[in-house]
């Protein structure tokens, strides 16, 4: 787990909700529930984060999988 994800765990600011962890530091993963993927909310987040972050960073292709 890199620096600064253990940093903000420890520190309270940042909750793992789930005992899984994939090691990738190129890959962002923007995770929602069904149900909620065509919100307005996470459709501008998901929209800022492909505008925000650096092209090999961009979010990965949602799936209904």
């Amino acid at each position: 787990m890199s620096t600064h994800h253990r940093e903000e765990l420890e520190a309270g600011r940042l909750i793992m909700p789930f005992d899984i962890f994939k090691e990738d530091d190129r890959t962002y993963w923007l995770i929602s529930p069904k149900s909620r993927r065509r919100s307005a909310k996470v459709i501008a987040f998901h929209q800022w984060m492909k505008e925000a972050l650096p092209p090999w960073a961009a979010p990965a292709a949602s799936s209904d999988h």
